[in-house]
Formats: C-alpha cells, sequence, structure tokens
C-alpha cells in the first residue's frame, strides 16, 4: 500500500506539473505587436545627432532592477557603436510601475526636471550608477550627484505639469500594450519627428539582440540615402 500511494502521488504531481506548463509557456511567449501608428517624440530626453534617422525609445523605470542592468551592461555598448558614431538616437519614456516600485513615480517627475535643466541624462546615469539604490533617503545624494539645482528642482516638482507628462507616458505605454520595464521600440524618424516603429525587444536582453534588431534598421537607412 505503501508503495502504491507514492507511486499515486508521484503521478499526481507529473500531472499537475504538465497540466501547468503550457500557461507558462503561453506567458512567455506572448510578443508585443510593433506600433503601426506613428509615435511621438515631443518631450523625451534625446541622447545622439539629432538628425539621426534611426531611432531606439526606452521604456524605464528607475526603480526596476533588469532597467539598471540594462543601463549598466548594455547601454554603454550602444552609445560607443551606434550613438557616438551618430547612426542612433536614443529617446526616453517613463514607465514607472508604481504597484511594485513605490518611489519610480517619483523619480520619473524627477527625470522631467532633470530634462528642464538639461541634465536628464546625468540624472539617468546618477540613479542607475552602480551600488545605487533607490531608497527615500538616496534620493538627495542622487540629485546631487546629478548636479541639479535644488531650488529650481522643487519648484518644479510642484508644477502639476510635470506629473502630467509622467502620467501621460504611462497611459501611452499602456495603448502600446506595454506592460514591463525596460521595453525598447526601435524605428525610423520621420519628418514630422515622429517614429515609424519597426521592432519591439522586451527585457534587459543580451547585446547581441539589440544589435541585429538595429543593423537592419541602421543598414536600410544607410542604403537609402
Amino acid at each position: 500500500m505503501i508503495v502504491l500511494s507514492a507511486v499515486l502521488l508521484a503521478s499526481s504531481l507529473i500531472v499537475v506539473e504538465l497540466w501547468s506548463r503550457p500557461a507558462v509557456r503561453r506567458a512567455e511567449a506572448a510578443p508585443l505587436a510593433v506600433p503601426t501608428a506613428p509615435l511621438s517624440l515631443e518631450g523625451a530626453p534625446r541622447k545622439g545627432d539629432q538628425r539621426s534617422k534611426a531611432v531606439m525609445i526606452i521604456y524605464s523605470d528607475f526603480q526596476c532592477p533588469y532597467c539598471g542592468s540594462f543601463s549598466r551592461d548594455t547601454l554603454p555598448f550602444l552609445e560607443t557603436d551606434y550613438v557616438q558614431t551618430g547612426k542612433l538616437m536614443l529617446a526616453f519614456r517613463n514607465l514607472p510601475l508604481q504597484n511594485l516600485h513605490p518611489l519610480a513615480v517619483r523619480a520619473a517627475e524627477t527625470g522631467v526636471c532633470a530634462n528642464n535643466q538639461g541634465r536628464f541624462w546625468q540624472w539617468h546615469d546618477a540613479l542607475f550608477a552602480p551600488g545605487n539604490l533607490l531608497q527615500q533617503e538616496g534620493f538627495a545624494s542622487i540629485r546631487a550627484a546629478a548636479g541639479l539645482n535644488p531650488t529650481e528642482l522643487d519648484a518644479c516638482l510642484s508644477d502639476k505639469n510635470v506629473s502630467g507628462q509622467v502620467s501621460q507616458e504611462i497611459r501611452t505605454a499602456a495603448a502600446l500594450g506595454i506592460r514591463s520595464t525596460p521595453t525598447f521600440i526601435i524605428g525610423t524618424r520621420q519628418i514630422d519627428d515622429t517614429v515609424k516603429a519597426v521592432a519591439v525587444i522586451s527585457g534587459a536582453v543580451p547585446l547581441k539582440n539589440f544589435r541585429s534588431a538595429l543593423d537592419g534598421v541602421v543598414v536600410g537607412r544607410l542604403e537609402s540615402r
């Protein structure tokens, strides 16, 4: 009886495992559709040659560990090979996942104000620097590291337009089906300063994934000249 009970128990566990696997696979295999409508760049912090036709829009959360990993481990290589060579322009959009990251909205609003001071990327890099962990007591030191003017910053953060911009970016991400960070939309800039998307990458994937997507856009841009 003991042996039979053990066999039945093992069989039931196998059935449960097999039953649950397809759902996991479906969740992992659900790709994000490439947006068909043009994407606005208005108000987005940018980095790189403003004349570049190739654009990568980064949807990020300042308290997201995977966003930090991308910024530290992958972004420097993309900047060296694509941004600094004039092949690619970066644009940043906020997607604070406030249910998971309680400080993300405040960090996003600070980023909007940092952009108003012309120091968004300094804020971005200081916040995602190795060893930094976004905590309530850490805001002041990160602001200082980014070189933000504290008086201007406090005045900016009280402006409802700042929170409104972050809220609008969250709504836009939801309309595009973006639910996680980081997410990257790669495309070509149009004459009206919008972006025509050609590829979407979700997650802090290996550098080769970015190269594969970007090289297609960059080569196409160069051949069309």
